[in-house]
């Protein structure tokens, strides 16, 4: 099997660990990986799934849409205490933040 690196954009395995063949042609790539994932077996070509890399989650979208509405609906809420909540980092939170109000505003376009 080849990957079309054009479309991969990160690996989640089920078995292996941070020294695996996998994980180390991912991080020579530069694709973030995943290991030891429970389940990751079951995962598609083109299921969807956010992965987060530095806190080693793999969530469904569906988890990402709960994760960004009270953030997204409370102003006093803060990216880092959501993030840390949620047991994913930052930066994947302010990217799923991003995506989610780029993604309202292309709709609110004429």
């Amino acid at each position: 099997m080849a990957l079309d690196l054009d479309k991969v954009r990160a690996m989640v395995i089920e078995q292996g660990g941070p020294t695996s063949h996998t994980a180390i042609i991912a991080r020579q790539l530069g694709i973030p990986c995943v290991v030891q994932v429970e389940g990751a077996k079951a995962l598609r070509d083109g299921d969807v799934v956010a992965v987060d890399a530095a806190t080693g989650s793999v969530n469904s979208p569906e988890f990402k849409a709960d994760a960004l509405a009270p953030y997204l609906s409370d102003p006093d809420l803060t990216l880092a205490g959501v993030a840390e909540d949620l047991g994913v980092s930052r930066g994947t939170l302010r990217d799923w933040v991003w995506a989610e109000r780029s993604r309202q505003a292309s709709w609110a376009r004429p």
